[in-house]
């Protein structure tokens, strides 16, 4: 198995990403050798500025986890234990094996670019200030309006696409064409192991 799985399909979204599990852990690792004082909440937080840039950049998310809309701000769509396991400065746990120093192989140059960029950016400011931001962030906004207090809402990745203007758009063109690229190619895939 590749580590490679499909993330759900929200009811409003048309974009789905591969969840690339190696991505996620050796995001989380070079954050927490980058980030003095990560939480699991900053770590959190981080990821989705990381992936909202990379998506924006790239017309593709770099871990392809989705966010899910919460009282405390947009959140990945894994336990939070999880990530906590994660950035242990203990430990880095990728598929049972522990390593010392963080193996970034499985993230591209664009992804350890825009990782590098979200630490500069927001990796001094503190988890509360975080998420103070990302309550003004339009898909945690657009997301929260329809949200009960203290449930959860999936976020659809087109929400990251609205405020961006033109150049946002020709991106969210491109990550539509891809997913349908990727849609075809399954369903062939599909059809000749019949």
């Amino acid at each position: 198995m590749s580590g490679t799985t499909r993330s759900s399909r929200p009811s409003e979204s048309q974009l789905v990403f591969d969840f690339e599990a190696a991505k996620l852990a050796q995001a989380l690792a070079f954050l927490a050798t980058s980030v003095r004082d990560l939480s699991k909440l900053k770590a959190a937080k981080l990821l989705y500025f990381a992936d909202k840039q990379h998506l924006l950049q790239q017309a593709a998310p770099s871990s392809g986890i989705g966010y899910h809309c919460l009282d405390c701000g947009p959140v990945p769509a894994v336990s939070l234990n999880i990530i906590n396991d994660l950035i242990s400065p203990v430990r880095i746990r990728i598929a049972g094996k522990e390593f010392k120093s963080p193996m970034l192989d499985a993230l591209t140059a664009s992804e350890r670019d825009v990782l590098s960029d979200v630490v500069k950016t927001y990796g001094k400011l503190t988890a509360g200030k975080l998420v103070t931001l990302t309550h003004c962030e339009y898909p945690w906004r657009r997301s929260n309006a329809n949200r009960a207090q203290g449930s959860s809402v999936e976020i659809p990745w087109e929400y990251f696409f609205e405020e961006g203007g033109e150049t946002a758009e020709v991106v969210r063109e491109h990550a539509v064409e891809h997913q349908e690229n990727r849609t075809f190619l399954s369903a062939l895939k599909a059809e000749a192991r019949r």
